[in-house]
């Protein structure tokens, strides 16, 4: 996935994120995660019902996949 970097310098002195330069030049880290489903399914001739159990990222991957300006803090933050 492809971003365009943030310039934290001219961030801190505007007080808003400024992107930099050039757009869509960062590549972010590959995002690696497990999700495991499992299903029971029952049918009948006129009804069926399913239970499902879904558990994402199983692993707790931390990968970043969304960077912004903090300015409260003056510095990227990431969301995972």
């Amino acid at each position: 996935q492809y971003a365009t970097p943030i310039d934290l310098s001219a961030s801190i002195a505007a007080g808003e994120e400024v992107d930099g330069t050039p757009p869509m030049s960062e590549q972010g880290d590959a995002v690696h995660k497990l999700d495991v489903v499992v299903a029971y399914r029952v049918g009948k001739s006129r009804v069926s019902h399913e239970i499902k159990a879904d558990v994402q990222n199983v692993l707790n991957a931390q990968t970043t996949v969304y960077r912004y300006y903090d300015a409260s803090r003056e510095r990227i933050g990431t969301v995972p």
